[in-house]
């Protein structure tokens, strides 16, 4: 079942943030680090009633926060729709990866966006998390452009997904002069 996160869930939420952050280590890439998203961060998720869980019987599978705070970066970014939820730190216990709770996830917090009146559901990743960008591409965004944050060696690609209709044709295509390298893969 999918529920808004509690601070009873803090510890658990803590658990699959480092198996997350690990796992991105093993991959070669530092999105996330000991240092982010830490504690405090998913405290004030809690607190402001933007962040959800999968509960499986006390156990959680996973995570994501849903809001509307983007971030400045997100300025340089030509959205289609500007009125956008954004999508932030959706992860998913190791243990349970590959039952479709990514999915699942990023389904619940289109609804959520959509009830809350948005045009759509922004959001980001390194280039390097291909797990992400194949998510992405799995759950309808379409490539949006990219940023890079200050103190992050990683490129960041945007994502937005419209919560009425489809991407323009091509618009989930990165053009040759947009970020990655001829012949790179988006997804």
């Amino acid at each position: 079942m999918i529920r808004r996160a509690v601070p009873e869930d803090l510890t658990q939420l803590m658990e699959i943030v480092a198996q997350a952050a690990a796992s991105m280590w093993e991959d070669g890439f530092h999105q996330w680090d000991a240092a982010y998203p830490d504690r405090a961060v998913f405290a004030q998720d809690i607190a402001e009633g933007a962040l959800y869980v999968i509960d499986q019987a006390g156990r959680l599978g996973g995570m994501v926060c849903i809001d509307a705070k983007p971030a400045m970066l997100y300025r340089a970014v030509p959205w289609r729709q500007p009125r956008a939820a954004v999508l932030h730190r959706l992860a998913v216990r190791n243990a349970c990866r590959g039952q479709g709770l990514g999915r699942k996830l990023m389904a619940h917090a289109c609804r959520v966006a959509s009830a809350g009146g948005y045009q759509a559901v922004h959001s980001d990743t390194a280039r390097e998390n291909r797990r992400m960008r194949r998510l992405f591409a799995a759950s309808g965004f379409c490539y949006a452009g990219a940023i890079q944050y200050p103190g992050y060696p990683e490129t960041f690609y945007c994502y937005e997904k419209p919560l009425s209709g489809l991407c323009r044709k091509g618009k989930g295509k990165v053009p040759e002069n947009r970020s990655l390298p001829f012949g790179e893969e988006l997804y």
